[in-house]
């Protein structure tokens, strides 16, 4: 495991409180990130102060992540779930649908709109590459990808992930 390895390096103690001091710093930063998104809707739609929203959504996520922290064993309720004669623990169950099938569903969507529903034309509009003799032949290769192949090969990595769990 990582920590292991860590201490074998030189000062490896000092490596691996610095490294998992910077991931839990990071993982945090993360949070208040995401969180906002909640704060400004509470903020925006319900006029609630900013303060009262961060500790509205505050309070909702740590009562949420009680059960899946509780879920690696502590209770069998949270760590027993049998779906399709398949038993989860709740953190591999959420793992599994937002981990694997959302990041993959939600690339399949992103690609086809963007390739088909918003145009690529549109993409190179907005990020300032004029089309040019030099670079024609790479966008044509890169509006195949984008449309046809990222698409079908997002699906096929979808049903693989779908038949290995």
């Amino acid at each position: 495991t990582l920590p292991k390895s860590l201490l074998k390096l030189p000062y490896g103690a000092i490596i691996n409180a610095v490294f998992f001091l910077l991931l839990g710093l990071a993982g945090l930063t993360t949070t208040i990130a995401l969180s906002e998104v909640g704060v400004k809707f509470l903020h925006e739609t319900f006029l609630f102060s900013r303060k009262k929203a961060a500790v509205i959504i505050t309070i909702c996520g740590l009562t949420c992540s009680i059960p899946v922290s509780l879920s690696g064993g502590t209770f069998v309720f949270f760590s027993q779930i049998k779906i399709l004669n398949q038993t989860w623990a709740l953190h591999e169950l959420l793992d599994f649908v937002w981990g694997t099938v959302g990041m993959t569903t939600s690339a399949i969507i992103v690609s086809i709109f963007v390739g088909w529903v918003w145009g690529t034309h549109k993409v190179l509009e907005n990020i300032g590459v004029k089309t040019t003799d030099l670079n024609r032949f790479f966008l044509t290769i890169w509006r195949f990808l984008l449309k046809l192949l990222c698409p079908l090969m997002l699906f096929l990595v979808l049903i693989l992930q779908l038949l290995s769990d």
